[in-house]
């Protein structure tokens, strides 16, 4: 059985999305993460696998909620995570974790250990 988890960050800015894996990787290193560019970009890596762990997701909390992509996550039961000037203005106000700038290695570790251990609580 494959215990790799699959990761997704959707993030414009390549920097940022490639800091966000990186950390990501440093948290899993069993981890495989995916990057998107859009929610556009992320729904064909997303409709790919059978699981995705956790979404770190940069967009507008109310246009997120009503996004195939949204409904494609929450079928496969994954974390979602939102960030970006929406996501962080509206302050979990649309049921998302938000992770705010900056993103330290260290916050983005604490946050995924944070999110993934609820699922250790069923």
């Amino acid at each position: 059985m494959d215990s790799r988890r699959t990761y997704l960050v959707i993030e414009p800015f390549g920097v940022i999305a490639q800091d966000l894996a990186i950390s990501i990787s440093d948290f899993d290193i069993h981890a495989e993460v995916r990057i998107a560019t859009s929610l556009d970009d992320a729904e064909p890596l997303v409709h790919a696998s059978d699981a995705v762990t956790l979404a770190v997701v940069n967009a507008d909390p109310a246009v997120f909620a009503q996004t195939e992509l949204a409904s494609a996550l929450a079928a496969r039961r994954a974390k979602i995570v939102l960030i970006g000037d929406a996501a962080e203005q509206a302050n979990e106000a649309a049921g998302f974790p938000v992770m705010h700038r900056p993103y330290a290695p260290e916050s983005v570790i604490a946050l995924l250990a944070s999110l993934l251990a609820q699922d250790q609580h069923i």
